[in-house]
């Protein structure tokens, strides 16, 4: 039974609206700054072997460009209780 018994962890800390802002900046700076590090590659230095990056394939542009522009959107129905 002591496996099923739920422990108390430390309180969660509540990250302010400025943080949340901070850190998305951060994270998108990271994300745009990759894309242009694969985008001159490929320019520059030449076509990759594989899909992924290279930027004329449709792999390049959904799982590079699309998915991470995704996951930074809430797309959980905010209510106020009533």
């Amino acid at each position: 039974m002591a496996i099923f018994e739920k422990k108390e962890a430390e309180p969660k800390e509540v990250k302010t609206a400025d943080e949340r802002k901070k850190h998305k900046k951060y994270w998108l700076a990271l994300i745009v700054f990759t894309w242009l590090v694969i985008i001159a590659m490929n320019i520059f230095v030449g076509e990759p072997e594989g899909n992924v990056f290279n930027i004329r394939k449709l792999e390049f542009w959904i799982l590079i460009i699309v998915l991470p522009l995704l996951s930074q959107f809430n797309y959980k129905k905010r209510t106020d209780g009533t």
